[in-house]
């Protein structure tokens, strides 16, 4: 079934219609505070994002990944809607060639994706990029082995420490930081296992990029599903991390894109009866205008919201009437004179 966000406005007892003014609003996972701090460098920033809508072209038309296999397929309903790319293991992969070649030779880099397993008896290769399959520090990649994440540049490696499960949809990341020599395994957007002193770094120097399948492990691929991948050559933070894989959504009702979402996810909302913006109590906000007014958020089929996740929603308000005007979210509703009050108190 596909859930989704409901902002409403305009439920009223009265004659007369209500208004109210609705300014950053967001919603976030919570979680622990990851335990590393890592550094970026200067290096000019090179940023891809694959986010599986139907294909798996990168969202900046640099690194358009095709699929090499007769079994996949871009299936409803992703993490956060849209579609998602489905691998049934034997011979099924996606290919980013190296005509496309994204370097990563010594430098800081961050890969994140979101993934959701059918299988974890065997290695579950999740990304790679190889030049040499026999060389040190030659061929990067990220894998599930033994149940736990892992990563790598080729016997220059890092395990994590918590077993996964099949399935659940899990955000991973891995780090490495050129500056500070460290590789970082995140799970769920908390630092999962460190390595320190990786004075080698990844030495690749061209090469394919691979979801799904690894060049050094023949005939071993990744049995599920990916979605929401991106991969940029700085170390992200802990706390970046931490945001990426807990907020999902934040509108700040910003013009010239009040609807735009502007957090990694993109739930960009669609409005009913005109709403109109206004003076906000930080930047801009948006002002319900009339009782049939409202704004909806679409699709929340992975998140498990809400009996399987903690989950903190926020907003400011500035009402100018208090007639049952409520906040609709996957069937609850909050009333605005008890919303305020609960607000009011943190």
């Amino acid at each position: 079934m596909t859930n989704k966000v409901l902002i409403v406005c305009g439920i009223t007892t009265s004659a007369g219609a209500i208004a109210a003014i609705i300014i950053p609003i967001a919603i976030t996972f919570s979680k622990k505070s990851s335990a590393a701090t890592t550094n970026t460098t200067t290096n000019a920033v090179i940023l891809a994002y694959w986010n599986f809508e139907g294909n798996g072209n990168d969202l900046y038309g640099v690194y358009n990944g095709t699929s090499n296999c007769g079994s996949c397929s871009y299936n409803t309903q992703g993490f956060y809607g849209g579609t998602y790319f489905y691998i049934p293991n034997t011979n099924n992969y996606m290919q980013v060639p190296a005509s496309s070649y994204f370097n990563l030779n010594s430098r800081s880099f961050t890969f994140e994706a979101w993934i959701y397993f059918y299988s974890l008896t065997t290695d579950q290769p999740i990304f790679s990029q190889c030049t040499c399959t026999t060389c040190t520090s030659q061929c990067l990649y990220f894998l599930v082995r033994s149940s736990k994440l892992y990563m790598g540049f080729n016997f220059n490696d890092l395990s994590g420490t918590t077993s996964l499960t099949t399935g659940i949809w899990y955000h991973v990341a891995f780090v490495y930081n050129y500056d500070t020599f460290q590789q970082i395994i995140y799970l769920e957007g908390v630092q999962d296992a460190i390595r320190y002193s990786v004075t080698t770094p990844y030495l690749g120097t061209n090469g394919s990029m691979y979801f799904g399948s690894l060049p050094i492990l023949v005939s071993t691929y990744y049995y599920g599903i990916i979605d929401n991948a991106a991969l940029t050559t700085r170390a992200k933070s802990s706390t970046e991390i931490l945001t990426d894989a807990t907020l999902v959504f934040y509108f700040s009702f910003d013009q010239p894109n009040p609807y735009y979402d502007n957090g990694q996810n993109r739930l960009n909302a669609t409005v009913t009866n005109i709403l109109s913006s206004s003076s906000g109590k930080v930047g801009q906000a948006v002002r319900f205008t009339s009782t049939s007014s409202y704004m909806q958020i679409c699709c929340f089929t992975g998140v498990g919201w809400w009996s399987a996740r903690p989950f903190t929603f926020a907003m400011w308000l500035y009402p100018s009437s208090i007639k049952r005007l409520p906040v609709y979210y996957v069937g609850m509703t909050l009333m605005l004179d008890k919303a305020m009050r609960e607000l009011s108190t943190e």
